[in-house]
């Protein structure tokens, strides 16, 4: 079993209880940033930092990260008159995220305001209608994805979905 079914089989309570702080603009931006890098939204990177907390045992669930290669460089030195080639292992400290979604290139918010039609979003998966306020939960629970990839990925058939039902 993978983690994160692990992970969600073992929540026997609701999620209710919230969490409220107040960070300086500064402190959020960082902690946003990370959290974008490491693929997480804010909401999932705070409980997991609980979780941790909690229980130090707890080991996080990465999103996929390829490990980072070395970088290898020939440098020339001159020792007692002779020339000496050594080479020298760098470690790469970049590490892209690798996301299954499309990113943006602004850092605007993400909306489905432009597919909504009296208060239903097109799945282009499945080819149905689903509530919007309940689309995020259809799409995790029906297709194991965000509402943000599905639109990203399926565009265009969401679109024509749109135009036919808008007529």
């Amino acid at each position: 079993m993978s983690i994160l079914k692990r992970i969600t089989n073992t929540a026997k309570e609701t999620k209710s209880a919230t969490v409220t702080s107040r960070l300086t603009p500064t402190e959020y931006r960082k902690f946003e940033d990370i959290c974008k890098t490491t693929g997480y939204s804010v909401a999932e990177a705070i409980r997991l930092l609980v979780l941790n907390e909690i229980n130090p045992e707890y080991k996080a669930p990465r999103p996929a990260v390829p490990a980072p290669k070395p970088v290898t460089s020939t440098v020339e030195r001159k020792v007692d008159e002779t020339v000496n080639t050594e080479r020298i292992q760098k470690e790469s400290h970049v590490h892209t995220p690798v996301y299954d979604y499309i990113p943006t290139t602004s850092h605007a918010k993400f909306t489905t305001e432009k597919w909504k039609v009296d208060g239903f979003l097109p799945c282009p998966i499945c080819n149905e209608w689903a509530s919007a306020s309940n689309f995020s939960r259809h799409a995790k629970t029906t297709h194991g994805t965000t509402t943000r990839e599905i639109f990203a990925k399926w565009e265009d058939k969401a679109n024509r979905m749109v135009e036919a039902r808008r007529g």
